[in-house]
């Protein structure tokens, strides 16, 4: 079950933390990771979420996997959160943790939906339009292809998607036909 407001108040209070003692930059790297790691470890995933398992296993579990690959305060706070029966929750944390750092830092995520591959000049193309745009520091494009697209792109940032692939055209085109 999905918890964003308890990940959004573990997420602040870890950034809070990581600001005060200065190690912002170390704390999102360690965040990036385990949001990557649970969310592609099937294994770590459900250890977190098995109801059988006490947290005292689960922390054991957890320090043996991360202990000395990130920071102590990272270690600590996952240590907190998991004594705090949370650790269902933990990739949720992670994931609000990079959103609010992003957001803080003027960095937008940008999903681009394609049928080829992208050349590095229409990315970069693509990066510095929404950046001057929305005046952002920095746009990070993230590319998905998807042949049945047809050709053109679709663009996500956030809660606004522009569709402007072949595919859609299409539809458009044959709704108008079946309305006429």
């Amino acid at each position: 079950m999905k918890e964003p407001r308890v990940a959004a108040r573990y997420a602040k209070s870890i950034m809070l933390l990581a600001k005060e003692k200065a190690l912002l930059e170390k704390v999102y790297a360690d965040m990036v990771m385990l949001h990557q790691l649970i969310g592609e470890s099937k294994d770590l995933s459900l250890m977190l979420k098995s109801p059988i398992l006490t947290d005292e296993k689960k922390l054991e579990a957890v320090n043996a996997i991360f202990n000395g690959h990130v920071d102590e305060l990272t270690m600590n706070f996952m240590g907190l959160v998991i004594r705090q029966n949370r650790a269902t929750v933990l990739g949720e944390i992670a994931e609000a943790f990079v959103n609010v750092y992003k957001a803080e830092k003027g960095i937008a995520t940008v999903h681009v939906t394609t049928a080829e591959v992208l050349s590095s000049e229409m990315k970069s193309k693509i990066a510095a339009d929404l950046k001057s745009a929305n005046q952002l520091k920095e746009v990070e494009v993230v590319e998905h292809l998807d042949p049945s697209i047809i050709g053109g792109a679709i663009i996500r940032m956030g809660d606004i998607q522009l569709d402007e692939s072949v595919k859609a055209k299409i539809n458009r085109i044959e709704r108008e036909f079946l309305n006429a």
